[in-house]
């Protein structure tokens, strides 16, 4: 059937099917007939859901297109979300929409957030409303009297005035505003366009992120996913019915499903599983399996510890005794502290890492300077990488302060507004008012002064490369950018390195290279593949996470919280392509159970310490007949005589 889909040249095609089946395959398939018989391949767009399988999906097109590799290079294997951008920087949308796509990083959202405070709303009611926003943007909302009077209105009026004079857009307004422009302007979309769209996990999508993928096919659009794994990786607010019903609101779509399971036999049997377990008897499964029929095994260790201590060395071994490309396993993690301490064990064991796909992004606090310097440094960087990024100039004003300045930034901004300036030529304007004596608002000293002190460090540092570069910025000894700079030649400019920094914040990738083991959060997974998967902390509380037991929460929020878990999990597991382990334990210090929170079943005693009894995953006994066998963690060092 594959190869069927290969070839299928209907303008509307839809591919289903389980976990495993061939899904990515297929879109793969088509993209190599299509460059084999003569599409150029820069008229291919191949939609992933995040970063990571975009990553996943290019490797995969350079090995199926083999001495043919290099064009897999020319076409456009992105995310929606930067599918969007990319159409909003166009001359003609930057015209049309009068905005500037620059999307605000995470850090610098914080400052948006407290801008908005100045029209008198708490964080909490600034939450509730910037996600009925998101809520809107995300679900294609083109009615022009939803806004109810009132608090709503008065925020979303700042909300664009902010991001207007920030010359910025947030994320989830990206692909709504491109939408809409495609929508109503049928000649940009032409200009903006691809001969061919292939998508990938297609339900993962937001409505206004399938409406675009759709808006830039000219000639055909080719979706693939399952309406059972939905995972909110591409958008906080996936549309899976924009998948189930595809065919149902389109006329003319041809429809595929896929009903054979590759990968190891018995880890896709166990995906299976447990999406009985979560959808009924209905759920989407594969009729056969081919594949590897080796074992899935769940590895019970006594201690938290004992699974990073003694789990690293048993995969070291492995990957001696296998000749394992390290590249080719996958360790995933539940939160940021197991990816850190399990990069730090491997990495102690002489296992080179990659956990991008384990971190969040640059974190910090901007109030406090003293929790801020990676983020001060980012945006040092920034300003000498683009002097005239008016959202770095409004990070620099904002270090250090309760409020983050964000009165004072209010009044330089009505003040350009008044002067008919641009912000930063308002910043200018006030340095020179402050210099003569005047006061052209009120606070403008500080204005001046972060202003003036901004231009001396760049006039100071504008000339300077490579590592004299990162020390003026203070990127230098900060953990948060080493990985990134143990990898420059030490020549680079700033525009050259900021574009390096961001485009990891933005955008992160796991390092390339052979022999570099990745360590994966179970979002990330998505649209990845593997022949050795680990599944570390399979414990109840960090998979399924705490909120799914909490007895404050009504039934509804646990089963969501639930089944969100169970189908990121089961995803994960149906990616081990030769051997899957699941790894347990039954102990762990009672301080790190609760800063991680674990689900305690009950706490002992052990001389002065206190221990906290858990449980493994519920998932495990959910999956019935196809949950792995166990083995205990001193038994599984034995087979290499670790123990």
């Amino acid at each position: 059937m594959i190869e069927e889909i290969a070839v299928c040249d209907e303008r509307l095609v839809k591919i289903s099917g389980a976990a495993s089946t061939g899904k990515t395959e297929a879109l793969v398939a088509r993209a190599v007939q299509l460059i084999r018989t003569g599409c150029d391949p820069s008229a291919i767009l191949m939609v992933a859901s995040t970063t990571f399988g975009a990553q996943a999906l290019r490797d995969r097109l350079r090995a199926a297109l083999g001495e043919e590799a290099s064009a897999a290079d020319e076409v456009a294997v992105t995310t929606a979300l930067n599918a969007a951008v990319a159409v909003l920087d166009t001359p003609a949308a930057r015209e049309a929409t009068g905005r500037t796509p620059r999307l605000l990083a995470n850090f610098e959202y914080n400052f948006f957030i407290e801008d908005m405070k100045t029209t008198g709303q708490s964080r909490r009611q600034l939450k509730n409303v910037m996600a009925l926003f998101d809520r809107r943007w995300c679900d294609y909302d083109t009615s022009e009297d939803w806004l109810v009077p009132g608090e709503q209105t008065v925020a979303w009026e700042r909300a664009q005035e902010v991001l207007n004079a920030l010359q910025a857009m947030l994320p989830n307004e990206a692909p709504y505003v491109a939408a809409r422009f495609l929508q109503e302007n049928p000649a940009a979309r032409e200009q903006c366009g691809f001969q061919v769209v292939l998508a990938d996990d297609f339900q993962n999508l937001s409505h206004a992120q399938q409406t675009l993928v759709c808006l830039l096919a000219n000639r055909q659009v080719m979706v693939a996913g399952n309406g059972d794994e939905v995972v909110a990786c591409a958008t906080p607010l996936p549309h899976p019915a924009g998948f189930s019903q595809f065919e149902a609101v389109r006329n003319g779509v041809k429809c595929f499903a896929l009903n054979t399971a590759f990968n190891n036999v018995k880890a896709t049997a166990f995906a299976d599983a447990l999406a009985v377990a979560g959808f009924g008897p209905d759920a989407l499964t594969a009729e056969t399996r081919e594949g590897s029929a080796d074992d899935i095994t769940l590895v019970k260790w006594n201690l938290a510890e004992d699974e990073f201590n003694d789990l690293t060395k048993y995969l070291r071994a492995l990957i001696a005794d296998k000749e394992i490309e390290e590249s080719r396993m996958c360790v995933v993690v539940p939160n940021k502290r197991w990816a850190r301490t399990m990069q730090q064990t491997l990495s102690k064991r002489g296992i080179k890492t990659s956990a991008d796909g384990a971190f969040p992004g640059l974190v910090g606090d901007p109030r406090d300077a003293a929790r801020a310097q990676a983020l001060i440094a980012f945006t040092k960087l920034n300003l000498l990488a683009d002097p005239e990024d008016v959202v770095a100039w409004r990070a620099w004003c904002g270090y250090g302060q309760q409020l983050t300045h964000s009165d004072t930034w209010g009044r330089l901004v009505e003040y350009a507004r008044q002067q008919g300036l641009g912000v930063i030529e308002a910043m200018a304007a006030t340095a020179d008012a402050v210099a003569a004596g005047q006061e052209p608002f009120l606070k403008a000293q500080l204005i001046a002064n972060r202003y003036t002190q901004g231009r001396e460090f760049i006039e100071k540092n504008s000339r300077r490369k490579g590592f004299g570069l990162t020390r003026a910025a203070g990127l230098d000894g900060l953990r948060d950018f080493k990985g990134t700079l143990d990898t420059l030649a030490g020549d680079e400019d700033a525009a050259t390195v900021y574009a390096v920094l961001r485009n990891k914040e933005m955008n992160p990738t796991f390092t390339e290279g052979a022999h570099i083991l990745r360590i994966s959060s179970y979002e990330n997974m998505v649209g990845c593949n593997y022949d050795y998967v680990v599944l570390a902390g399979c414990v109840d509380g960090l998979m399924p996470a705490r909120d799914a037991f909490e007895v404050v929460s009504t039934d509804e929020d646990r089963k969501r919280v639930m089944d969100a878990e169970r189908c990121l999990f089961a995803g994960a597991a149906a990616k081990a392509g030769v051997e899957l382990m699941l790894s347990t334990f039954s102990r762990a210090q009672l301080e790190l159970a609760e800063k991680t929170k674990m689900q305690v079943t009950r706490v002992r005693s052990d001389g002065d310490d206190r221990i906290a009894i858990l449980r493994p995953t519920t998932f495990i006994s959910e999956a019935r007949s196809a949950a792995p066998s166990t083995i205990g963690g001193q038994a599984l060092l034995a087979k290499y005589d670790l123990a």
